[in-house]
């Protein structure tokens, strides 16, 4: 029996299929290197990223993409229950109220946003992706590689250190 949390991957070079549990369907952050346990061969997957290619912001919003689009589904959800509140009660009194707990829900949400993206950016767990990240990135046969699937951004921690190295 096979756990529900896998993805299939074809060997590039000898087309085996073999199960990697530790992969996402969406794109992710970590390490894109797969080694086929049937040829012994590596290759690369694309929907995962490099953390030290990518800038701080994005490295964040890819990280925590799916547990933001939940919080604004459940706000749109807030939107459209109370909007057909309104439309059915028509009382403007109570639209008032409503739109302004609409407007701080939002205006909590950006906050909130805001408070975990710094605590982020500050965290072990996000040095440690930049860390390990930079550490294969030490091997020049590995970036010329890497630099076929994805291209760094301008304010990534790879070509800050470049930049500061010259």
């Amino acid at each position: 029996m096979k756990p529900k949390d896998y993805k299939i991957i074809k060997c590039p070079y000898c087309g085996a299929e073999s199960y990697d549990f530790n992969a996402q369907k969406t794109r992710t952050i970590g390490n894109p290197r797969f080694k086929c346990p049937s040829c012994g061969k590596t290759s690369f997957r694309k929907n995962i990223a490099e953390a030290a290619f990518l800038d701080p912001e994005s490295c964040f919003a890819l990280r925590y993409s799916y547990e933001y689009f939940l919080l604004r589904i459940l706000i749109i959800v807030f939107y459209a229950v109370f909007l057909g509140f309104i439309i059915i009660e028509q009382n403007v009194k109570i639209s008032i109220y409503f739109a302004v707990i609409a407007v701080l829900l939002y205006l909590i949400y950006l906050l909130a946003r805001t408070i975990h993206k710094k605590k982020f950016l500050d965290s072990r767990e996000y040095k440690k992706l930049v860390d390990d990240s930079m550490e294969r990135l030490s091997d020049e046969k590995y970036v010329k590689i890497i630099l076929q699937n994805q291209k760094p951004e301008k304010r990534c921690p790879y070509l800050q250190e470049r930049k500061d190295e010259t």
